[in-house]
């Protein structure tokens, strides 16, 4: 069996008298490579640099969620044209809903996800009270094959300020205090 051949050949080893002489040596034998090491570093780095920020424009670029006015969403209530699903809390849907809405809770849709139209269906509207996690919902749905999801941008928050009618929740749930 051979053994590997060392990288300082010893009679250069030894010839470290003190810690400078050694230093020295190490400098001398080290220094081109290092120097390679780091400049293929500075490349690395750069061109990380410059991707990741082609990543961050493209995900800025990427289509925010489709989205109908608060105004088009009430005539489709009204007209019984589109479903609505109000994803709102229990707690909030006590304070009032949108007549027509589907109440189902944020944390319901997984389960009650069969009552939804089927992707790439009839359209559907998403509403919550101020159009943040209703945007965040369709988004979600959007990635599942959901293109016929939208959110309604203003929310119920705006509905209820504009003094458009909400009535009391028709169907209460387990945990619901309405």
């Amino acid at each position: 069996m051979t053994l590997p051949r060392p990288l300082v050949p010893p009679q250069k080893l030894f010839d470290c008298y003190n810690l400078n002489s050694c230093l020295r040596i190490l400098y001398e034998r080290w220094s081109p490579i290092l120097t390679f090491i780091i400049m293929k570093l500075r490349t690395f780095l750069s061109f990380l640099a410059v991707s990741g920020g082609l990543l961050a424009r493209h995900g800025a670029a990427r289509a925010a969620a489709p989205f109908v006015a608060l105004e088009d969403a009430r005539v489709a209530l009204d007209k019984s044209s589109m479903l609505v699903v109000d994803i709102r809390e229990p707690s909030e849907h006590a304070t009032g809903v949108a007549k027509g809405a589907v109440l189902m809770p944020i944390d319901q849709i997984s389960k009650r996800i069969g009552e939804l139209p089927a992707p790439n269906t009839k359209p559907f509207l998403v509403i919550c009270n101020t159009q943040n996690r209703s945007s965040r919902i369709v988004e979600q749905l959007q990635s599942m094959g959901y293109t016929n999801a939208s959110y309604v941008k203003g929310g119920m928050s705006q509905w209820a300020q504009r003094g458009w009618p909400l009535v009391k929740p028709s169907n209460c749930y387990p945990k619901a205090s309405c």
